[in-house]
């Protein structure tokens, strides 16, 4: 049989001053806490700390509570801006549903650009592969044993018989 623990006497929060507390706690959270945190689930749970606490002197309760809030608070903006730096990244970004007919479309316009290609010079191919690639024009060029002038007409040239 499990037996009830009980606090000595003097140690119990005073629920009563609690109560009294609580107002001007819901005002500082919400006046501290970032946009999206709930200002009563700060102060519950402020509340309940100094209830597990247990021995937090009366004249001490409303300094103890005010200072639970306002470190919880500061918690809640440090976890949203962890948060929002780390879900940041695009790569950690939820895709968006896909169309079938976007699918269906890439498809067709991946095959009209192979199609296309085949008209290109092979010096012109690599041109294009390499600017996919994401290089920047300095770069394209430096690997084709051109000029950044040349590079850039020559893409320009590109898009236009591609249009």
């Amino acid at each position: 049989m499990r037996e009830k623990r009980s606090r000595p006497a003097g140690s119990a929060v005073d629920w009563q001053e609690c109560l009294r507390l609580r107002p001007a706690l819901l005002r500082l959270a919400g006046a501290r806490c970032p946009a999206g945190a709930e200002p009563e689930d700060l102060v519950h749970e402020a509340l309940t700390q100094a209830a597990e606490l247990g021995r937090v002197p009366p004249d001490r309760l409303a300094a103890f509570l005010a200072l639970v809030v306002r470190r919880l608070c500061a918690e809640e903006h440090r976890r949203q801006h962890e948060d929002a730096e780390l879900f940041d990244h695009p790569r950690l970004r939820p895709g968006t549903p896909e169309d079938p007919t976007e699918r269906v479309n890439d498809r067709l316009e991946g095959r009209w650009f192979r199609q296309r290609l085949r008209e290109f010079s092979t010096r012109d191919r690599n041109l294009l592969l390499l600017f996919a690639d994401g290089l920047p024009h300095t770069e394209i060029a430096r690997e084709l044993r051109t000029t950044v002038g040349a590079t850039q007409s020559a893409l320009h040239r590109i898009r236009e018989r591609l249009r």
